[in-house]
């Protein structure tokens, strides 16, 4: 689901709903917008809900069809909690961009019909919701007539539920591509128009699909090395498929091997022109020449440019605007690169390295320090004072940059 898809959807339904209310003179207008502000409120609470069901759906069609499932993902926001049970990981974060059913590793028999039943799980898993709510309600109205009708609170709790389902349903199921966090992915609907005429290229990619979930969740552990040796094997098991050389290029990062890193990126540039995955190359080159190039200015220069080109690929991704403004402090530009960081870091919320990493407030911290607003850069700095992220991989490099620049974030 395109990220802001649903709330121009939103915005939409809520622009349509106010003025049919307006045009009714019988209603009082007062009331007639407290009715409003609840149904939208409940719209609203009931959309993340059926984001519930939607991937719960895929998840129970994947269990049916021995497709197993290594992570369901609800929201990209800030993480809420992380549960698992069995061989599967419920992770709940905040926002309503969507969501992700990630399948485990599985076998190539009857790999279309079942991989089209995972699919269609979801916006199925809906209409049996929006069935048994009407036919609840149906047999509540049989034998406690206009019970609904006559309770706004009531009919308004079940048309939310049901509208809210009906416009995701019918989003899932148009067939484009939605910017999923900067990143073209296909629709529910676009898949299964697709499935029974997917090429072998696309049938090893699912295929590997869970192998390299595996890789990423052990760089999430901090098992670099591990996770190295896993998208190496899925390079192996498929060279042609790029997404496990992109993910590699982040476990050579983290372990410092940055040469490496350069080389494998640069030699996927040509290959991956007008591909979505140039913005994680352009990306992570920034971040390599960023590392590389303290006190270095031509090297700094390439991160300039690798992260513009980044950016300019997508606004939205959290990586890609953090990088961005770390580069940008780094040059100089620091107030830019407040700007920037301030869009995505809360001093409210704890430490997070996707949605509230230390390395931003790190980097806030320094760019306060360079205006020479100690208030402002303690703050920053006291938060991640003790943090461990800052003192393991490449992040140390950057500690110790920052440290040695600021001399302990000492004021002169």
């Amino acid at each position: 689901m395109k990220n802001n898809f649903t709330q121009y959807i939103v915005i939409g339904i809520i622009l349509t709903i106010f003025i049919s209310f307006l045009s009714n003179n019988d209603i009082n207008l007062f009331s007639g917008i407290l009715e409003l502000l609840i149904n939208i409120l409940l719209f609203w609470g009931f959309l993340y809900i059926d984001i519930i069901i939607h991937e719960f759906g895929h998840a129970i069609a994947g269990w049916t069809v021995k497709i197993p499932i290594k992570k369901i993902t609800i929201g990209f926001g800030h993480n809420i909690f992380k549960y698992k049970f069995h061989e599967t990981t419920l992770v709940v974060n905040q926002g309503l961009q969507g969501g992700l059913t990630h399948p485990g590793t599985f076998s190539p028999n009857f790999l279309r019909l079942r991989y089209f039943f995972f699919i269609l799980g979801g916006v199925g898993l809906q209409a049996i919701a929006m069935g048994l709510v009407m036919a609840i309600t149906s047999v509540i109205e049989s034998i406690y007539p206009q019970v609904l009708s006559n309770s706004f609170l009531l009919s308004s709790i079940v048309d939310s539920f049901l509208f809210s389902n009906f416009i995701l349903i019918v989003i899932n199921l148009l067939p484009f591509k939605a910017n999923m966090m900067g990143v073209p992915m296909p629709t529910d609907g676009l898949q299964l128009l697709t499935i029974f005429f997917m090429n072998q290229q696309k049938i090893q990619e699912i295929l590997l699909s869970g192998k390299i979930l595996e890789g990423l969740e052990y760089i999430e552990e901090k098992k670099f090395s591990q996770a190295e040796l896993v998208f190496r094997e899925c390079i192996a098991s498929n060279s042609t498929y790029l997404v496990p050389k992109v993910n590699l290029s982040v476990a050579l990062i983290r372990q410092q091997k940055l040469d490496e890193a350069i080389a494998l990126l640069t030699s996927l540039i040509t290959e991956l022109e007008k591909s979505p995955l140039q913005l994680f190359i352009f990306n992570n080159l920034a971040w390599i020449y960023f590392l590389k190039g303290f006190n270095q200015s031509e090297l700094l220069n390439l991160a300039n440019e690798y992260s513009e080109k980044a950016i300019k690929i997508s606004n939205q991704s959290a990586y890609v605007i953090g990088t961005r403004a770390c580069v940008l402090i780094e040059i100089g530009e620091v107030d830019e690169g407040i700007k920037l960081l301030k869009g995505r870091i809360n001093l409210n919320r704890a430490v997070n390295e996707t949605t509230n990493s230390a390395i931003g407030f790190l980097y806030l911290a320094y760019a306060y320090y360079l205006k020479s607003d100690e208030n402002q850069s303690q703050k920053y700095w006291q938060k991640i004072i003790n943090n461990e992220d800052l003192k393991s991989s490449e992040y140390k490099l950057v500690l110790d940059h920052v440290l040695e620049k600021t001399n302990q974030f000492t004021m002169p």
